[in-house]
């Protein structure tokens, strides 16, 4: 985390993974200054977002593909991220992209998961196909809910060949 007023780097601050409680350190850090923040989208969705805003802190969340770096910077790290991207909030030159409502950050959780399983389906189709004739009898259909099945392909004996 790298905090810019002035666009001079007044505090640089390495903040564990719980966005309440950067949240509350911002806020003890500087009491009774306007804060914004700039935070790029990722695995964890948007909750760094929601803490930040509910606790008063103006937010703008970035395509990480957008922020410009230099082109000897060609390892990316966190502390690097975090000051271009204070400077760059600090001089307006970022874009902030739409945050979805929760309801909707949920409604995109099923989908990517069956996108990955359906993309990994057919090779592995392919491989037991390959495989001899008597290893492919062994191949049974199962259909389940449980979690410890999901992450598993199966494939129904009656479309082999």
């Amino acid at each position: 985390m790298t905090c810019v007023c002035q666009r001079q780097i007044v505090k640089t601050a390495t903040v564990p993974a719980e966005p309440v409680r950067l949240a509350e350190s911002l806020l003890r850090w500087f009491p009774g200054a306007t804060l914004s923040s700039a935070s790029e989208a990722g695995f964890s969705g948007f909750v760094l977002h929601r803490a930040l805003t509910t606790a008063g802190i103006t937010n703008l969340v970035v395509n990480p593909a957008s922020v410009a770096v230099a082109a000897n910077d060609r390892v990316k790290t966190d502390r690097r991220d975090a000051k271009k991207l204070a400077i760059d909030l600090a001089d307006g030159r970022l874009r902030g992209i739409s945050i979805p409502t929760e309801a909707e950050e949920l409604a995109r959780l099923l989908p990517r998961p069956r996108a990955q399983i359906v993309e990994h389906r057919a090779p592995q189709g392919d491989r037991i196909l390959r495989c001899p004739g008597e290893h492919r009898q062994q191949v049974v259909f199962v259909q389940t809910t449980e979690q410890s099945f999901l992450s598993q392909t199966y494939v129904a004996r009656g479309f082999l060949p």
